[in-house]
């Protein structure tokens, strides 16, 4: 009869091992991991614990099954006692793990270094980036986690995109003849026509050179905020394809 009942335990905990590794391995090809690594460096610990528990259950019935036939063969039951011992030992040494699997993900886990040093990639990719450091992730859970950087942006690259020179817009050619204007500003081929420099005609150059270079650095950092949300773009879209929900992207210009 006990043999029965550890059998159809056995049986029963299989089930569950199987459809806890298909489980496993669903998430970690949508995290670019095998089902072996997810295992270990996952952060779905409801499937984790589900797999754990369910194969310490199938070792503990095979223990146990061996411990019984070897008491009834031997006729001592020095081996049963030694098969609870160690069945006790798989259920402590599993409790460990998924007690420390719990502790990590609750103090907050990091992304995996293949993924994370893919999104580094695709910074220094872009061109409007030069430096990246003081990389810093951290995984919530199954689906929250944040990236924080700090970035070193090349500020000739950030400005040839907001002028964009081949195909000006209306603000960037008004400061380019603005700046005509201060460099010349006796020259009758290029007209002081602009609203904003008639405005100011009869200021000093000084002022009409201060007045550029606040609308220029005005500009500037408008085009930096621009191109921090557009990477902070891309990255959200690599971290949604690997499953993520709740992404905070956090870039520092230095």
């Amino acid at each position: 009869v006990t043999i029965a009942v550890f059998g159809l335990a056995a049986a029963l905990e299989s089930l569950a091992v199987r459809k806890a590794f298909l489980e496993m391995r669903e998430q970690g090809r949508s995290k670019g991991m095998g089902p072996w690594k997810y295992f270990q460096k996952g952060s779905d610990m409801m499937t984790i614990s589900t797999f754990t528990e369910a194969c310490v259950g199938m070792l503990g019935s095979a223990v146990g099954v061996i411990g019984i036939l070897a008491s009834v063969y031997t006729g001592t039951g020095y081996y049963d006692a030694l098969s609870s011992l160690v069945i006790a030992g798989l259920v402590g040494t599993a409790s460990l793990f998924i007690m420390h699997k719990n502790e990590a993900q609750l103090l907050g886990a990091t992304l995996p270094l293949e993924v994370t040093t893919k999104l580094i990639r695709r910074l220094l990719d872009d061109e409007v980036v030069t430096t990246v450091c003081d990389v810093k992730t951290e995984v919530y859970g199954i689906r929250a986690v944040r990236f924080k950087a700090e970035v070193h942006f090349n500020a000739e690259a950030i400005t040839r995109r907001d002028r964009n020179l081949t195909c000006p817009s209306p603000a960037a050619s008004e400061l380019v003849e603005e700046l005509r204007c201060l460099v010349q500003p006796n020259t009758t081929a290029i007209p002081c026509c602009i609203p904003s420099v008639a405005s100011v005609s009869l200021n000093t150059p000084e002022e009409r050179a201060e007045d550029w270079l606040m609308k220029n650095n005005a500009m500037f950092l408008l085009a930096l905020c621009t191109e921090l949300r557009r990477i902070e773009g891309i990255l959200a879209e690599d971290l949604k394809v690997l499953g993520y929900r709740q992404i905070h992207i956090d870039l520092e210009p230095f």
